[in-house]
């Protein structure tokens, strides 16, 4: 059972519980706890709970529990419910992209992440010998360098180099997300490399809490040292928040294809810190939520 602490729980709700949401109200039925109660702990009336407001809430959720501690509680029973609704109630914010549910710093994102999933497992069952390391695929992203052919062209400068960035890059411009891009001399583009992504707070949102993992999301292993080889990153493209265990699908040595990861975050320990998990040999995961839609239409790969 997870156990939250206190600096999760602040981090998790940092933008804000809105006390008018009904999604809080619904959750909070049956546990004891009222939308009244929350909002006595409203104390600037601005009708959330943000700052100092949610060590209140914190406490509140941490009476339901009996572990021992005032600094965590395990997140089952109505501590659990409570925690739940707190989550399902944060603020929504406004951007370009009209309004964004966001889990604390997380947003949960446009409905159709979960198309960047599909779009993985599409181009690894059509074009897996392409990723591999010695050959090139095609690529839907029409400012590619040397893709004369949207979904047709396998630029050569591809060939003998690793592709999981590119892998990525053409899943999410496939499903109408952007991937982060830096400009040649000629003008034409190349996707940034994985250990790059997880700096790109405009195109995605950091995933802190597990059981808001989902397929579409974005997985970055960064290993210690920097360089392009220093980094992996796929698409996942299933999860179970039940028992954690994980799919993921990118490109290696020999094409791209999906892998069964099992319960691969048993072997991390979160870093509130980096907002990551990190393992005993110093490898950093991030999850990454794709928010930034792509500013043009998509060419269809053929």
């Amino acid at each position: 059972m997870t156990t939250v602490t206190r600096n999760q729980f602040r981090n998790t709700l940092q933008n804000g519980v809105d006390l008018n949401s009904q999604n809080l109200a619904q959750g909070l039925q049956g546990t004891g706890v009222s939308t009244a109660d929350l909002k006595r702990l409203d104390t600037d009336g601005d009708g959330k709970l943000a700052g100092a407001e949610l060590d209140k809430a914190f406490n509140l959720v941490d009476d339901f529990d009996r572990n021992g501690s005032r600094q965590s509680f395990k997140a089952e029973g109505n501590a659990g419910k409570v925690y739940d609704a707190l989550r399902s109630g944060t603020q929504a914010r406004t951007g370009q992209t009209g309004n964004v549910a966001t889990v604390g710093t997380v947003s949960t994102g446009p409905a159709n992440t979960e198309k960047v999933a599909t779009a993985a497992l599409d181009r690894a069952n059509k074009d897996s010998a392409g990723y591999a390391y010695a050959n090139a695929p095609t690529s839907p992203y029409k400012n590619l360098s040397g893709n004369k052919v949207p979904g047709e062209s396998r630029p050569s400068w591809l060939k003998d180099n690793n592709k999981c960035n590119q892998f990525v890059g053409d899943s999410l411009t496939q499903a109408g997300f952007k991937m982060p891009t830096f400009k040649m001399e000629n003008g034409t583009e190349h996707y940034v490399n994985a250990e790059r992504l997880p700096t790109y707070n405009k195109h995605f949102d950091r995933i802190t809490d597990p059981s808001q993992i989902k397929p579409g999301d974005v997985f970055v292993l960064d290993y210690p040292g920097r360089g392009e080889s220093t980094a992996h990153t796929e698409v996942i493209s299933g999860y179970d928040p039940a028992t954690g265990n994980m799919k993921t699908t990118g490109a290696h040595h020999d094409g791209a294809y999906e892998k069964d990861r099992g319960a691969w975050l048993k072997d991390f320990s979160y870093n509130a810190q980096e907002k990551c998990w990190e393992n005993s040999g110093g490898d950093k995961l991030y999850i990454l939520r794709p928010k930034m839609p792509a500013s043009t239409p998509v060419p269809i790969r053929a």
